[in-house]
């Protein structure tokens, strides 16, 4: 009862759980606050340190990740023939 109480009240003043903080695992930059960052990429290289941080959500096998050099392609999630 109580809980249904306090998300009535979330939602009569759009108080909605902030989402989870991104922020780089080397410099510890906020993610979300560099420009063109999106939590739906596959990949993000950190602006303020060039660290590539692979997307958690991705299902990856190996410790190795594969860019393209000339479009810089996520390689690595693609589906194996």
């Amino acid at each position: 009862m109580f809980h249904e109480f306090i998300y009535g009240l979330k939602q009569k003043f759009k108080l909605i759980d902030r989402p989870k903080e991104e922020f780089c695992t080397r410099c510890k930059a906020s993610l979300p606050m560099q420009k063109g960052y999106s939590n739906d990429l596959p990949y993000w290289i950190c602006k303020g340190c060039g660290q590539i941080l692979i997307n958690e959500s991705l299902d990856i096998d190996d410790e190795m990740v594969w860019i393209c050099d000339e479009c810089g392609a996520f390689l690595s999630a693609q589906p194996v023939c």
